[in-house]
């Protein structure tokens, strides 16, 4: 089973998710999955979970935090995407010389 994304308006910025499943008839029926920070997003995290329990009769929810997956990284200041060619879930294991460089950048940008 394929995901729908869908971006929402949370009245503070933007938000992309994706759906398995119906839509919500019943908020009984609904489950919401949320991923952990770091280079996470919805698809890494429930991209094996999501479909299966939609056809267990779930309508399933998983947004992308902002800044992560799909949903946009102006809302957090001074963000940018880096993208690590090649690596998988665990980026920092997989690219450990992308991520130290990354983050040395990024804490070099703040007003401390």
């Amino acid at each position: 089973m394929t995901a729908d994304r869908f971006d929402t308006d949370l009245g503070w910025g933007l938000v992309s998710a994706l759906r398995w499943g119906p839509r919500p008839s019943a908020r009984e029926r609904t489950v919401l999955l949320l991923h952990g920070g770091g280079t996470d997003s919805a698809s890494l995290s429930w991209g094996g979970v999501g479909p299966r329990l939609a056809a267990a009769g779930y309508s399933v929810v998983a947004p992308d935090h902002p800044g992560y997956g799909h949903s946009p990284a102006d809302l957090i200041p001074d963000a940018r995407l880096v993208i690590a060619p090649g690596a998988g879930h665990w980026v920092q294991r997989d690219a450990p010389d992308l991520t130290v460089r990354a983050m040395t950048e990024f804490l070099d940008r703040l007003d401390w």
